[in-house]
């Protein structure tokens, strides 16, 4: 096997240079890491090339030589797949610019187009809050159950829609179309976006924006679907003239895409972990009204602020802390990430949501203001200048929900307040670490102790330790016993994609090296007996080792992934800590209580937890099945133009048919007990 240079290498498939590539294909079968290399090259969105007509054809050359000198079947199919992909792709991405630029809107001043698509995202913002205001009177007026995954509301055609995916189509929107206008006009600084001043636009040009708002939308779910085919190994069909419908035809469609989104499973689970998640926020809020009075111990007004970070100033603000320092498995409050601890980053966007949601109306801050608030919401000086800095909306910000002051040229602050009104400031917060690259490493150990002191508490017999032989070391988080089974636990810190499908392929390249860590552990104890009677004074040979990926936050996988069990801490304490899942009503008599608490679901086969029943646990977890029993196939077509259209094919969970399930099993519960 030949000496690779792999920067060199990397630095010259940065500019689609394949020379010294090529010379090092030799070695591709039994070299992993240019495998690894290759694979990150070219399994990755930065070669759609959207703005970068240029680089296509670079690409293209860079791809076909691959494709050629490559000799692996699999490799080759996958990299003609992702080329595939980008082509059509950039197909349908220049036909969405083409039909942006033909807009009367984009024929209008700079400052006008900025201000009409902001007024338009305020007035869609402003009537959603409208329509889910109206939706909180009906439930009050007709006294109906609401329960967790309450997350649908009607229109008023009647028909249902969550009202969350509209604001995120909204901001996403706001999002793309002042980065687009940025790009387009020159109008940064130092990685800043400086929008214009706000100037008064015309209900005619605020109406233009709605071709603008649509475009928008078509162009966040094309790279959406794109991204999606070329990083998991989802399927892209096109349908040619012959191909379509006749009512296509006659419809005067010429050409389609199908995004099939469905075959990979690991998406889909993804998903499931970031709505398991806005359950768990939403629990941990009513459980803090509940337990902690809130509603007696936060001021009405700023005027009784207490000036210090101690005392909440928001109904949300310690569920959302709790959840924070839970993501990150950290106990301490005072913890600095960015130069600002966990309880002033929760702080902050609080103070940024008391002031969208107490004067939705006001968009224009100066700093003076924001400082203002901050200060008298207990940051020092120093601290509040840099919250303000970190929540600057620039060229590399994900979004406004993560960066919500967009600077204007007059120096004024601009915040779209719909989208802070009822924020998941933890989510958010975690979602701005990670574009950040916040270095997060020192929360290992916090983790691996928790599940310690889990398996403490619940009696089971445990160890952690580490070993060498030769060169070889071996270091283990957590291997507990039960029966006749060995749990090898490798205790891993993830975050969440919050919906971004880049970041959940990263989460699944991360699970497949875990995965290889953890079965490299059980060979260490299968090849090395005596270390395991060592710590457990037991014969290795009388237990079944079963290796396990423990994450910290709700993601998990049914069944085995190559050999491995995926799950979380979250599911698991629970199944260990009791054999029941409880169910509960939240009630307001004076005060919020949770009461009726009753089993609802066993969890163990009789009233002693088994290692039996912590398998089917892993095969079967409780805490997926809601989402996948009512998990539905939808089929979104969407039109660039006269004659191209495009299908997202994506799995989703029916929040109507849960909602409807479980307030239907309130209903009966309340009936029995009347009864």
């Amino acid at each position: 096997m030949s000496k690779i240079d792999f920067e060199k290498l990397s630095e010259e498939c940065k500019g689609y240079k394949v020379t010294s590539l090529l010379d090092a294909l030799p070695d591709y079968a039994e070299n992993p890491s240019l495998r690894n290399l290759i694979e990150y090259e070219t399994v990755n969105i930065k070669n759609l090339q959207i703005h970068n007509t240029k680089n296509r054809k670079k690409r293209d050359d860079f791809f076909d030589a691959l494709i050629s000198n490559i000799n692996n079947q699999e490799a080759t199919d996958r990299l003609k797949k992702i080329l595939s992909v980008c082509h059509i792709s950039e197909i349908y991405i220049d036909s969405i610019k083409e039909e942006l630029k033909s807009s009367p809107l984009m024929s209008q001043d700079f400052k006008i187009q900025c201000w009409a698509v902001i007024e338009k995202a305020l007035d869609e913002g402003y009537y959603l809050l409208d329509q889910i205001n109206k939706s909180i009177d009906y439930y009050g007026e007709n006294a109906k159950h609401l329960t967790l995954n309450n997350r649908n509301i009607l229109n008023e055609n009647g028909e249902s829609f969550s009202p969350d995916s509209a604001l995120d189509k909204i901001v996403n929107y706001l999002t793309l179309t002042i980065k687009m206008l940025s790009h387009e006009h020159g109008f940064s600084a130092s990685g800043e976006i400086i929008i214009p001043e706000r100037i008064d636009v015309e209900e005619s040009a605020i109406a233009g924006a709605n071709q603008v708002f649509y475009y928008s939308l078509l162009w966040n779910e094309l790279l959406t679907c794109a991204e999606s085919c070329i990083l998991f190994d989802n399927e892209i069909q096109i349908a040619g003239l012959e191909d379509l419908t006749d009512e296509f035809k006659e419809d005067g469609v010429e050409q389609g895409v199908l995004f099939n989104r469905t075959k990979d499973e690991f998406e889909r689970y993804d998903t499931i972990s970031n709505e398991r998640l806005s359950r768990r926020i939403s629990q941990n809020y009513w459980e803090a009204m509940a337990d902690y009075n809130l509603e007696r111990r936060i001021p009405k007004y700023v005027t009784d602020w207490s000036g210090t970070l101690n005392h909440p100033i928001t109904f949300e603000e310690l569920p959302f802390l709790v959840s924070l320092m839970e993501a990150i498995a950290s106990h301490d409050p005072e913890q600095i990430v960015l130069g600002l601890s966990l309880r002033e980053w929760v702080r902050g966007y609080s103070v940024i949501s008391y002031l969208a949601k107490e004067i939705k109306n006001k968009v224009l801050y100066t700093k003076g203001e924001l400082m203002s608030m901050l200060l008298l919401g207990g940051f020092k000086e120093k601290k509040a200048e840099e919250f303000i800095k970190h929540i600057t909306f620039g060229v590399d910000s994900r979004d406004i929900y993560d960066s919500p002051l967009v600077k204007t040229s007059n120096s004024l602050f601009f915040l779209y307040t719909p989208a802070h009104i009822s924020p998941l400031i933890s989510n958010i917060i975690l979602s701005k670490f990670s574009s950040k690259q916040a270095d997060l490493t020192k929360k290992g150990y916090g983790f691996e102790r928790d599940i310690i002191e889990k398996l403490n508490e619940n009696n089971l017999e445990n160890r952690s330790f580490k070993f060498k032989r030769d060169a070889d070391e071996f270091e283990y988080d957590a291997i507990f016993l039960l029966d006749d089974k060995a749990f090898i636990l490798e205790c891993k810190n993830t975050n969440l994609s919050g919906g971004s499908v880049a970041r959940a392929y990263q989460k699944k390249i991360f699970i497949n090296e875990t995965i290889k860590q953890v079965k490299r552990l059980v060979c260490g104890l299968t090849s090395h007996p005596e270390v395991f009677k060592e710590h457990f004074d037991k014969d290795i040979s009388n237990y079944e080792l079963v290796p396990v990926i423990m994450n910290n936050l709700p993601f998990s996988i049914p069944g085995k992934v190559n050999g491995v069990y995926v799950t979380d801490s979250s599911a698991f304490g629970r199944l260990i800590k009791s054999r029941y899942i409880n169910s509960g009503l939240i009630s307001h008599q004076g005060r919020f209580k949770i009461t009726d608490n009753k089993p609802a679901f066993s969890m163990w086969k009789s009233d002693v937890l088994t290692a039996s029943d912590i398998i089917n646990h892993f095969n079967e977890p409780v805490q997926l099945q809601d989402f996948l029993k009512h998990q539905k196939t939808k089929e979104y077509l969407l039109r660039i133009n006269k004659s191209k259209v495009f299908l997202n094919v994506v799995n989703e969970t029916d929040y109507d048919t849960m909602s409807a399930e479980h307030s239907e099993f309130f209903i009966n519960a309340q009936t029995t007990q009347k009864a």
